[in-house]
């Protein structure tokens, strides 16, 4: 798979890191990450379907942390051997072509819109977080372009390093939060 455009090593290790670390701050609710999850998913979440009208509890997003937190090393470990085979190029993928890649940009600036909106998340990190908050509030923000650049253009050590930069910056926003939120 090495340079064929699967990702290879380098995607498993990214994924498994990514999933083992949000995994365990979910499931041992580090610092009342699991309860913020939740209640910034119900607040931005449609209540109208049979599953938004029982509201899962923190329980259920700590269940869900748990399973995160036992498959990260799984896949963690598969990177890790296919890194000791010499799978660790990553290559470049399709082209997206111009329809879809306009889709995606407009996708992406309408997210990033309802992000930066006067009470959307990320402009709260901003106004009511330090620079850690401010400077994660960026990094997002700029890893939503960089995924939808990296993937347009079938760049896929761009989208990869993107994703991984704004998951490092979400989970760090996710811990750094006040409790009173």
């Amino acid at each position: 798979m090495s340079g064929s455009g699967g990702g290879g090593a380098l995607y498993a290790l990214v994924v498994g890191t990514g999933m083992t670390g949000f995994g365990l701050v979910l499931a041992t609710d580090f610092r009342g990450a699991a309860r913020r999850l939740r209640e910034s998913s119900l607040r931005s979440a449609p209540s109208g379907g049979p599953f938004w009208r029982r509201r899962p509890g923190v329980g259920f997003v700590r269940l869900l942390g748990a399973a995160f937190a036992l498959l990260g090393p799984v896949i963690l470990a598969l990177g890790a051997v296919q890194a000791a085979r010499g799978d660790v190029l990553v290559g470049d993928s399709p082209r997206l072509p111009v329809p879809f890649l306009l889709f995606l940009l407009l996708a992406v600036a309408v997210g990033m819109g309802n992000e930066w909106r006067r009470n959307g998340r990320l402009r709260r990190e901003w106004a009511d977080g330090g620079r850690g908050q401010r400077a994660a509030s960026v990094v997002i923000s700029g890893s939503f372009a960089g995924f939808a650049a990296g993937l347009g253009l079938g760049l896929q050590l761009l989208w990869l390093l993107s994703w991984a930069l704004g998951a490092g910056a979400g989970l760090f926003l996710l811990v750094a939060g006040r409790t009173g939120r």
